[in-house]
C-alpha cells in the first residue's frame, strides 16, 4: 500500500505465521541485507545478514511491541547466520562464530533473557548465506557458503536431534 507521502507501508504484518499488529512498525535503527525476522513472546527479531557496505551485522535488534521501542542486543554467539523458532526458542543457526570468527555449523538457543545455549547439535557443514526452513520438527538447511558454494542439503530432527544429509543438489556450473 501507499501513503498520502508515496511511502510503501504494510496496515498488518505477518513474521513466523503470527498476525499480531495493526500499526506500522518504526524503521529498523541499523538498515540489514539478508535478515532474518521473527515474531516471538511480543517480540520481533532481526538477525543476521550485513550492513549496506557488506560488512556483517553483528548484533541483533528486537523490537518490543508493547514498549513499542528498538533494542539492540550486541552479545551474539554468531553472525551472517539465519535464525528460526525451534521449539518456542529463538536459534541462531551457522554463520560466523563471534569468538573465532571461523565458519560455523553451530545452533545456539536463546534460553533466557539472550543467554545462549547449544542444545542442538550443530550443523555437519558449517555454512554461512544459505537457506533454512521449518517444518514441524525438522530443520532443513540448504546451500550457502563455506571455503566455497556449499551444495549440501542438511536436515535436524529437533526432536531426536539428529541430522540428516540429503543428496548433494546438482548445480548447474555458472
Amino acid at each position: 500500500e501507499n501513503n498520502e507521502s508515496g511511502n510503501c507501508f504494510r496496515s498488518d504484518l505477518l513474521l513466523s505465521g503470527h498476525h499480531f499488529l495493526k500499526t506500522n512498525l518504526p524503521d529498523i535503527p541499523v538498515a540489514v541485507l539478508a535478515t532474518s525476522a521473527h515474531y516471538l513472546d511480543g517480540k520481533v527479531f532481526i538477525t543476521g545478514g550485513t550492513l549496506g557496505n557488506t560488512d556483517p551485522c553483528k548484533m541483533m535488534q528486537v523490537y518490543h511491541i508493547d514498549d513499542q521501542k528498538w533494542t539492540t542486543i550486541s552479545d551474539i554467539p554468531q553472525y551472517l547466520c539465519k535464525a528460526d523458532i525451534i521449539q518456542g526458542h529463538l536459534t541462531l543457526i551457522g554463520g560466523v562464530d563471534a569468538v573465532t570468527r571461523k565458519v560455523t555449523g553451530k545452533l545456539s538457543t536463546c534460553v533466557d533473557d539472550y543467554f545462549w545455549e547449544e542444545i542442538y547439535p550443530p550443523m555437519p557443514t558449517p555454512r554461512f548465506w544459505f537457506g533454512v526452513a521449518l517444518e514441524d520438527n525438522l530443520l532443513i538447511t540448504a546451500g550457502g557458503l563455506c571455503a566455497g558454494a556449499v551444495s549440501t542439503v542438511e536436515v535436524l530432527n529437533t526432536e531426536s536431534k539428529q541430522w540428516y544429509s540429503l543428496k548433494s543438489l546438482q548445480l548447474p556450473e555458472p
